[in-house]
């Protein structure tokens, strides 16, 4: 009793930042509260938000007692954006609390509005479920200084299979001796799987495409950006989504996510996704098989087509050519088999 008593007047004392006694010769682990704002979330005078603090102590050694200290820090620390999508950007943090590199997804300050957020929380939940190796995982949520709405997610330390891609095309020495045919069929095969997995579950991508797969180091594939994803048994409400199409749309904007008569990717679409029709697990299917194309011959099957009306047209309308029949300067065709 007298020792409980002991250590319980030292965790006290250190609470309020006064000097500590001497350590005591049986060496318990004291927890030591500074006198800072509480750990779980910090009331912010800015926005009204939460700024999210961590919760776990620092590790000090006093004399020969471990003594925990807690740091009172902010929870995540932004280091610089990864990348814009339709909807959202996502930035690259550092998670003070558990000393790890996450990824912080939310909304663009231009579109924010009632009808994106309900998307985005449909993002959350949608993802949160889909718990599989080549799926980002969703590690939390939250509310930051300003009142926006984040999630967390695993940090993917590689690059997307478009710069991949790029790379190949250029013809990068490095890129083609790791990148042979035979791993970018592996790379494909962990796709598949994502994307067979999301199927069971009722949900289809409707954005796949070289610029929403990571590629790790150590041969992680991670489907990503589910933010026009739809499940199937639930009906999401397409009305949700806000109109992004814009005047004089270029080469590069058809590679990129957009929302208005079509919804999804243009040069990646399938002819029911270009139409406006209803959609389904096929037209995923059909995404993955122009990435599979583009991924072996280092062609995209459109290539050339520079309107967003070109490109909804060729969807519609031109069948590639065989992929052994696509010459490439720095690869020998595709094998008969693949094509």
């Amino acid at each position: 009793m007298e020792q409980q008593r002991a250590v319980s007047e030292q965790a006290e004392t250190l609470a309020w930042g006064a000097t500590p006694p001497e350590p005591f010769a049986f060496a318990q682990t004291v927890i030591a509260t500074p006198s800072l704002a509480p750990s779980s979330e910090v009331e912010s005078a800015a926005g009204g938000g939460a700024v999210r603090s961590t919760v776990l102590p620092r590790v000090e050694i006093v004399g020969t007692v471990p003594t925990l200290v807690a740091q009172g820090q902010r929870r995540f620390s932004l280091v610089r954006q990864l990348g814009v999508g339709g909807l959202g950007e996502v930035i690259g943090a550092e998670d003070n609390d558990i000393g790890r590199k996450v990824a912080l997804k939310k909304l663009r300050p231009d579109m924010k509005s009632d009808a994106t957020l309900a998307r985005f929380v449909e993002e959350i939940r949608t993802v949160g479920k889909l718990e599989h190796p080549n799926i980002i995982p969703i590690h939390d949520v939250g509310m930051d200084e300003a009142g926006d709405y984040y999630f967390v997610m695993k940090y993917v330390d590689g690059e997307t299979l478009e710069a991949v891609i790029e790379k190949l095309v250029a013809g990068d020495a490095e890129y083609h001796r790791r990148y042979t045919s035979e791993r970018r069929v592996q790379l494909f095969m962990g796709v598949l799987e994502a994307v067979a997995f999301a199927h069971s579950q009722g949900v289809i991508h409707r954005d796949i495409k070289p610029a929403n797969i990571m590629v790790g180091p150590f041969g992680e594939v991670v489907l990503m950006d589910w933010g026009i994803a739809k499940t199937m048994r639930d009906g999401a409400d397409d009305s949700l989504l806000p109109k992004m199409e814009g005047e004089g749309v270029g080469r590069k904007r058809l590679f990129e996510t957009q929302i208005g008569t079509v919804i999804g990717t243009p040069a990646y679409m399938a002819p029911e996704q270009a139409r406006g029709d209803k959609v389904d697990e096929r037209t995923d299917v059909y995404a993955l098989s122009v990435l599979f194309y583009e991924l072996l011959t280092l062609d995209h099957y459109l290539a050339g087509h520079e309107t967003l009306d070109a490109m909804i047209a060729g969807v519609l309308n031109v069948e590639p050519p065989m992929a052994l029949m696509v010459k490439s300067p720095h690869q020998p065709s595709v094998s008969a088999d693949l094509s």
